[in-house]
């Protein structure tokens, strides 16, 4: 948690962030309302945490009210990537005690339907080559690759030269996976 001089916890002052007691938020919103206002409204919006009790690495998300799915597809594109990635562990609820925070105030005050917060976990991982050991520098770098990576395949992009394109069967493939997991995640409750 990061915290200003006043003791505030600054991703939970993204409603109305004073100037003087929140300046880094207070710009940050200031700066995408300014993109919204002149039709620049932002594709996506990620902030990026560390995380003290789950395992991996993960997304929260919210969840399009109109069931499209839209916010699904890039945690779906880093589940399918990225080793220590866990789609599974990744939710999209979102929950009276977060309406301010910067990914549901973006969300929801300023209409990006792609606002995420990604979390780190401090507590070691669960699943691929980061099993049973706290992550390292490099596993970050490796994951800001593939973060960058979904980023370029949701616009029609890839760094990886031999898929440069987010066809509509990379869609479907997204929406299926998203799709078995969570019925792998009921089968499992």
């Amino acid at each position: 948690m990061v915290l200003s001089m006043e003791s505030h916890d600054l991703n939970r002052q993204w409603i109305g962030p004073d100037s003087t007691l929140h300046p880094t938020i207070h710009a940050a919103k200031g700066l995408i309302c300014w993109l919204v206002a002149n039709g620049r409204t932002p594709y996506v919006y990620c902030d990026f945490h560390g995380h003290s009790r789950k395992k991996n690495i993960f997304i929260y998300g919210c969840k399009d009210p109109g069931g499209s799915g839209v916010e699904k597809v890039l945690p779906a594109l880093l589940a399918e990537s990225a080793p220590f990635f866990s789609f599974k562990s990744c939710s999209f609820a979102v929950e009276k005690s977060k309406e301010a925070t910067a990914r549901v105030v973006v969300w929801k005050e300023l209409g990006v339907a792609r606002s995420y917060t990604l979390e780190c976990t401090y507590c070691g991982t669960d699943k691929g080559p980061c099993k049973g050991r706290q992550i390292q520098t490099a596993d970050l770098e490796e994951m800001g690759h593939h973060f960058c990576n979904g980023l370029l395949q949701l616009r029609g992009h890839s760094l990886d030269s031999t898929s440069n394109e987010l066809t509509g069967a990379t869609l479907d493939k997204a929406v299926a996976y998203t799709q078995s997991d969570e019925s792998r995640s009921s089968e499992e409750e």
